[in-house]
């Protein structure tokens, strides 16, 4: 996708989520639901997540190590 946009508009609405859930669970919220409903209105050019909680998975993997058949 390529997009135009201009650095100098400024944003004509800020949305900020708060109750009683983790942090996570918010984040999660604005991302799959607010985010997506906004999107879909007519004019809307773009929509940026600021202060969110982005989850992170680390794996560490040691492969097996092939024995000797005995």
């Amino acid at each position: 996708m390529i997009s135009k946009s201009n650095p100098e508009d400024q944003p004509i609405l800020w949305l900020a989520l708060s109750g009683p859930f983790p942090r996570q669970a918010l984040a999660d919220y604005a991302r799959y639901r607010v985010k997506e409903r906004l999107q879909t209105i007519a004019g809307v050019g773009e929509i940026t997540e600021g202060g969110s909680i982005t989850r992170n998975l680390r794996i560490w993997w040691t492969p097996r190590r092939s024995t000797p058949a005995g």
